[in-house]
């Protein structure tokens, strides 16, 4: 069904139902966008407003271009559910631990007196990890509402809505990454407190690797998480910096400008986890100047790990929800947006590999 922009009769009557507001425009599920760069630029805040100079022979353009972000999608990177949990503070994963003993003592003397069969029990643990919830507020008045529709191209309610779940969104992105530090046990999937940091395995960018340096990196990498793993499974995706990222377009060898770096580790990885789908990517998060607070030292950050919901999951019990306006006097609206999130949970960190960096790119 196609939505329309509110009305201004709906917003003067009171109270108004989310029933009613369901018809219109209004921001929906979160997109999953994330705030690190603005591309309007530096903008005066005494240039912002309804009142500017104009004159005949102006065209007042009916469209409005918006801000525009960085996006990226962290469905991508880590599983992401919606709606266990809704309203509640904690979510408790269960975990099974088999106690079996090793194989060779299940064999059985069947000539021994009283002979006894070993047995296989199992045993559970759990691991619990808290729901953070986040609310914000939007407000405007009925001069604001008569000035912009003065105008004619500009929808006020629409607007301050809109900006009102990109900040969700671009919030919610970044504690996906990074998680939030100033609640316990809410991390991000590049703050993982359990997975191993191997601070030797990469010592300096990718980009910057001669030759050898970097054939030796692509023969030595899986081998370290296969150990760390105990050898249990092998990654799909590899996060990096994104300044090293962009660089990998460079040939492995200037002498033999054949192959670049970014197809000879895409291929390595295809070939040795017998995953075509492998994926390499290049995260701003990942990036020393990006994560500064967050990674102790501002370091360099990759990570190879499995991208599992057994291994690394996000909850949303109760996803972007925008609260219809109400007014107290026909003068003033108000209203609010709200929504529950986790940290990126940990079920089995073995199967996550850091690997920290801290020469300069």
């Amino acid at each position: 069904m196609k939505k329309h922009l509110i009305p201004f009769e709906l917003l003067n009557s009171r109270p108004v139902n989310e029933v009613m507001l369901d018809q219109y425009d209004v921001p929906e599920q979160p997109e999953f966008m994330q705030d690190l760069l603005n591309s309007n630029g530096d903008y005066s805040s005494v240039d912002l407003g309804f009142k500017y100079a104009i004159d005949t022979t102006t065209l007042m353009r009916v469209q409005t271009v918006r801000q525009r972000f960085f996006k990226i999608a962290p469905a991508d990177f880590v599983t992401v559910e919606v709606g266990n949990g809704a309203y509640l503070e904690n979510i408790t994963t269960n975990l099974s631990y088999g106690l079996s003993g090793d194989f060779e003592s299940g064999y059985l003397n069947l000539a021994a007196q009283g002979m006894q069969s070993p047995e296989v029990k199992a045993a559970r643990g759990h691991k619990t990890y808290p729901i953070q919830t986040w609310s914000k507020g939007y407000t405007y008045n009925l001069i604001e509402i008569k000035k912009a529709l003065q105008g004619g191209n500009w929808d006020e309610v629409r607007e301050v809505t809109d900006f009102l779940k990109k900040a969700a969104d671009l919030g919610l992105q970044k504690t996906t990454f990074l998680g939030q530090p100033a609640f316990s046990n809410t991390e991000g999937l590049l703050t993982l407190s359990e997975p191993t940091i191997d601070t030797t395995a990469i010592t300096k960018p990718l980009k910057s690797m001669d030759a050898g340096e970097f054939q030796s990196f692509i023969e030595n990498i899986l081998g370290l998480y296969a150990a760390n793993a105990e050898y249990v499974d092998v990654p799909d995706t590899f996060l990096i910096p994104f300044d090293d990222w962009t660089g990998l377009a460079g040939y492995t060898s200037d002498a033999f400008q054949i192959r670049t770096k970014i197809s000879v580790l895409t291929e390595t990885f295809q070939a040795l986890t017998g995953n075509k789908n492998f994926k390499i990517a290049g995260i701003p998060y990942c990036m020393s100047t990006k994560n500064t607070g967050f990674i102790t030292g501002g370091k360099q950050r990759y990570m190879l790990y499995k991208n599992d919901p057994d291994v690394v999951r996000m909850d949303v019990p109760v996803p972007f929800t925008l609260t219809a306006p109400a007014t107290p006097d026909n003068f003033n609206w108000n209203g609010r947006a709200y929504f529950q999130h986790t940290g990126v949970q940990c079920f089995l960190p073995k199967l996550v590999y850091y690997m920290d960096q801290t020469a300069a790119v």
